[in-house]
């Protein structure tokens, strides 16, 4: 394997690393998309539910990234 192969399967596991944490905060928040959610409820989670889905198009890796803040 040369080193550029070696460091392209480093950045995919760092950026993989990223996805699955992302993953794990989206689905803390599942729940914001239940029919019982009050809109109002809906609109202060929905862009920090978009925020961790964007998160992979600033960040590559869980080492540089800064994570949006939830709503309270």
């Amino acid at each position: 394997m040369s080193d550029e192969e070696a460091q392209q399967c480093h950045a995919t596991g760092l950026l993989n690393e990223l996805r699955e944490k992302r993953d794990e905060l989206l689905k803390e928040t599942d729940w914001v998309g239940g029919t019982d959610v009050s809109d109002t409820l809906k609109a202060q989670w929905n862009p920090y539910r978009q925020a961790l889905r964007d998160i992979t198009e600033n960040y590559t890796s869980l080492e540089d990234v800064v994570w949006p803040d939830k709503p309270e």
